[in-house]
């Protein structure tokens, strides 16, 4: 099977402006690379992240794009007509959220033990609370909305991709799904292999903050099965995080 990375391009014809909405952590970045591998059209963004620029062409814009990531589902300068909501298990994304803001590398880069224990309790608390309302708002979006779990995804990525670019309108064939699978990755997902067993970032969610993550998650499946008609499971508290 010949493989070529498809050259990534602006669009050239008018799209629907369609939102990628999700909570920090979530799993936005590799989901843009698989967009873009597969449609071979830009993806935007409405901030404009100097680490990401160099690798995604339509950071910083919200023009001839096929998505624009956001973290909000309204704009003073940007009206979303349609809208991807990409939900992770918050057990996940804050961890992958805390290690953003604390990490030397925020893309990809793992917070000190130290910075862990002295600091994740209070910023989980008041992150999972985000996580709901944040969730809970876009899942009301008005428009045409195409709700994809984060973990369906890692686990089923042809399948839950193929949903995904019908839902955009795209047509791709086999051969580049087939190509996908050998470039997964992209050089845009945390690795935790480097911990080596020295620390496992899900010893912090003990007691309340379990508690209270798992009555998240309750209300946000709930919500995903009445406005979608669907059940979907988000993951909850697992002892392996990887």
């Amino acid at each position: 099977m010949n493989c070529h990375p498809k050259k990534i391009q602006m669009s050239k014809e008018k799209r629907p402006v369609t939102a990628l909405l999700s909570f920090p952590g979530s799993g936005n970045t590799w989901t843009r690379h698989l967009i873009e591998y597969t449609s071979g059209i830009a993806t935007g963004s409405v901030y404009c992240d100097p680490t990401l620029k160099p690798v995604f062409i339509g950071e910083c814009q919200v023009r001839d794009v096929i998505v624009i990531k956001s973290h909000e589902r309204e704009n003073d300068w940007v009206k979303f007509e349609k809208a991807i909501v990409l939900i992770r298990s918050p057990y996940r994304s804050i961890i992958s959220f805390f290690n953003y803001n604390n990490a030397r590398n925020r893309h990809k880069g793992i917070a000190p033990k130290a910075v862990f224990d002295r600091n994740f309790g209070d910023f989980s608390m008041t992150y999972i609370h985000d996580w709901l309302t944040y969730n809970l708002k876009w899942l009301q979006f008005k428009g045409p909305t195409f709700v994809l779990i984060y973990e369906e995804l890692l686990q089923n990525t042809v399948s839950e991709l193929k949903k995904l670019n019908d839902f955009l309108n795209v047509t791709v064939s086999d051969n580049t799904y087939s190509c996908l699978l050998k470039n997964i990755e992209g050089g845009y997902r945390r690795s935790y292999k480097s911990l080596n067993g020295t620390f496992n970032p899900m010893q912090y969610y003990t007691g309340h903050i379990n508690k209270t993550v798992e009555n998240a998650i309750t209300k946000v499946e709930k919500m995903i099965a009445h406005v979608t008609g669907n059940n979907h499971n988000i993951e909850r508290f697992t002892s392996v995080f990887k």
